[in-house]
């Protein structure tokens, strides 16, 4: 035999192995997490739940919710997110998120797990240790802080080579390599601490670069992946909601060409309302997407949300962009439901939570 084809034999077993690890792997352990390890939102704390006897208590967020049993009799829905679904809309009190809205339009009992900076990251962490409480549904809201939160905490300002994020977003849904990547890369991005101090300013050194997008909505992926693995492996039944931002919120800043500018493309999109509807919605979302503040979800990440709940029998998708009241100029959810780009009013809670209860009903 000669040396090349021993050399090619000896790849195609190493091969064989390497595939029957990870098959091995991916049955025992399912789908990975993000295969770069970022600093969680929950700062100094070691668990995001304490467990004592019957009563768990949250070890997170900026105010301590009540605690709440550790077993339920009846049904019981717990919902995942950031400040969009608790601590973010100004003057609501959790009494007035959507969560308690659908504990009332259902008479059932709604766990409020969210808290301000929460991203997928996060809710991978505290979904594992959510194991020993009885759910019977699990509504997960998330998006905007993926993005948000890579770009304000400078998560994968080291990667700098276009080859790398490409290789790493086809590889990191493998359980071998992302074993290996969160074993010998560091943490990424700055340190988070839940405190009163305000979020830090950003240098304006790091720029949300394609090489970091790539990553960040592959990490995003990966993270829902894994929670769609974790609820079907309980019996939980999974619902996904598109995040939706307030599309008329005017960008940030920026440097722009004349006729580029954000202003004077939000004008153009006025002007296509009644001849080229869909156009001038199409305009404000390509606005949003590019906005360098990144702190609205884009239509990338709504597009990876509604995927993967495609791929998984019981996942139940609510497109919330298509579902919500729409606005009184504009095919899109009514600007009236948010008070800043991302948070609900008052009534925007509300309507969520009714927006949820009918399809939760409809499941029955």
């Amino acid at each position: 035999m000669s040396t090349m084809l021993r050399a090619i034999c000896g790849l195609v077993v190493a091969a064989a192995l390497l595939l029957g690890a990870e098959l091995a792997l991916r049955s025992a352990l399912g789908p990975p997490p993000a295969a770069i390890a970022v600093y969680e939102a929950i700062g100094e704390y070691d668990h995001f739940l304490q467990f004592s006897g019957d009563k768990v208590s949250r070890a997170y967020g900026q105010d301590i919710l009540p605690d709440f049993p550790l077993t339920s009799d009846g049904p019981r829905i717990a919902v995942l997110g950031g400040s969009s679904v608790h601590g973010g809309s100004p003057g609501v009190s959790v009494h007035q998120e959507f969560p308690a809205h659908i504990a009332r339009q259902l008479d059932v009992e709604v766990l409020n797990l969210g808290a301000p900076g929460l991203d997928s990251h996060d809710l991978v962490r505290l979904l594992d240790e959510l194991e020993p409480v009885s759910l019977s549904t699990l509504v997960v809201y998330a998006g905007h802080n993926d993005v948000g939160n890579a770009y304000f905490e400078d998560r994968y300002g080291d990667v700098q080579s276009a080859v790398f994020a490409h290789v790493h977003g086809a590889a990191s849904h493998l359980q071998l390599y992302a074993k290996l990547s969160r074993a010998v890369r560091p943490l990424t991005g700055s340190d988070r601490r839940w405190s009163d101090e305000p979020v830090r300013e950003r240098s304006g050194e790091l720029d949300m670069t394609e090489e970091r997008r790539v990553i960040t909505l592959r990490a995003f992926e990966a993270n829902l992946e894994r929670i769609a693995w974790l609820t079907e492996q309980r019996g939980i039944q999974l619902v996904l909601m598109v995040p939706v931002c307030k599309l008329m919120a005017r960008p940030a800043p920026t440097d722009c060409a004349p006729g580029e500018c954000p202003r004077a493309r939000l004008s153009r999109a006025l002007s296509l309302v009644e001849s080229d509807p869909s156009g001038a919605v199409a305009i404000l979302q390509d606005v949003r997407d590019k906005d360098v503040l990144a702190i609205r979800a884009p239509t990338v990440v709504q597009d990876l949300v509604r995927s993967v709940a495609a791929r998984h029998p019981h996942i139940h998708l609510i497109d919330t962009f298509v579902d919500l009241p729409r606005d009184r100029v504009f095919d899109i959810p009514d600007r009236q439901l948010f008070t800043d780009p991302v948070h609900f009013s008052r009534d925007g809670h509300r309507v969520m939570g009714e927006l949820v209860s009918r399809h939760l009903e409809a499941l029955e």
